[in-house]
């Protein structure tokens, strides 16, 4: 996996999570267990979408209000 530079910090993902986060595909399934982080990748997820690629439109969905109203990075 290459490197990029960003604005975002990702010293606190691991290795699964920093690919899914560089990932430029559109659309993305990610399965893991509970507590994996999967909420914590996606938030950073959308703060590099912010950030770093100036993205105008995202989609976010969740399915509970616990994950929605998540908002540590």
């Amino acid at each position: 996996m290459k490197t990029l530079p960003t604005r975002t910090e990702l010293s606190s993902l691991n290795d699964q999570q920093r690919k899914a986060l560089l990932s430029e595909e559109k659309r993305m399934l990610v399965l893991a267990g509970a507590g994996s982080g999967k909420t914590k990748t996606l938030l950073n997820k959308i703060n590099y979408l912010i950030n770093d690629k100036d993205s105008k439109s995202i989609l976010d969905i969740t399915f509970t209000k616990n994950a929605a109203n998540e908002t540590e990075c």
